[in-house]
């Protein structure tokens, strides 16, 4: 990607390494932070707002796991090795491990929250565009029943009310595009 005539933007979605990812360098970038993978590669944070081409764009990253009903396994836990073993062996292969495929910081921490109130208030809650890996409560519903509301949907619920764009169907329900939650505003 480094020797690619564009820089690639992401927000982080549910199974992202965070030990790895929050250990690269915070940059400002465009009016918001950036972790700078590479010269060209860059982790949109969450709760930022950029200025591209003289439009805005507010993120928001992070989703919950939808594939965790088999558990969280913890290599520290002693009979980790047993609880992994049982499951593959019953066919059951939901569950995730973490620190190598499940992070606690899937989900926006408070401080997140936090801040993406504060850059929303600041800019009157008007952006061009808002990015995000997963979709608000009412979205996420009537894609899929089955689908649940979590802090982060009601959150993103919240943004939903408060600010005027297009929806589109966000990545991380799978029957959308690979990209990006990005809905044009009005």
């Amino acid at each position: 990607l480094g020797q690619r005539p564009f820089t690639t933007l992401f927000v982080d979605g549910n199974h992202e390494n965070f030990d790895r990812l929050n250990t690269f360098p915070v940059h400002s970038w465009h009016g918001g932070h950036v972790h700078q993978i590479r010269p060209h590669l860059l982790h949109l944070m969450r709760g930022q707002l950029y200025e591209i081409s003289g439009k805005t764009f507010f993120t928001m990253g992070g989703a919950k796991s939808h594939d965790v009903e088999d558990g969280i396994l913890d290599p520290a836990d002693p009979n980790f090795q047993t609880r992994q073993r049982v499951l593959k062996r019953t066919g059951r292969n939901r569950f995730r491990v973490l620190g190598q495929s499940w992070w606690p910081e899937e989900l926006p921490s408070d401080e997140e929250y936090h801040t993406a109130l504060r850059t929303l208030e600041q800019a009157n809650w008007k952006a061009d565009y808002v990015i995000t890996h997963c979709a608000s409560t009412s979205i996420a519903l009537s894609i899929d029943r089955h689908n649940e509301a979590d802090h982060l949907t009601e959150f993103l619920e919240i943004i939903d009310q408060r600010m005027e764009y297009a929806p589109s169907a966000p990545s991380h329900l799978r029957q959308a595009p690979a990209n990006a939650h990005l809905r044009a505003g009005r």
